[in-house]
């Protein structure tokens, strides 16, 4: 993932914060990030859009 986004000219600081959302969505799921679904995401971020709290907050 970090290789891709030096090869696309990403800037460090676009890497260091995909990096960190990344890490934090795995840690929210427990699972490494190829391991949660599309479908999982999209239906945690609904619920969780519609209160007050962010997204991967408990």
């Amino acid at each position: 993932m970090y290789e891709e986004m030096l090869v696309r000219n990403y800037s460090p600081r676009t890497i260091s914060t995909y990096i960190s959302l990344v890490s934090a969505v795995s840690k929210h799921f427990g699972k490494i990030p190829e391991q949660i679904s599309i479908g999982k995401l999209r239906n945690t971020f609904s619920i969780r859009s519609k209160s007050t709290k962010c997204p991967l907050q408990g």
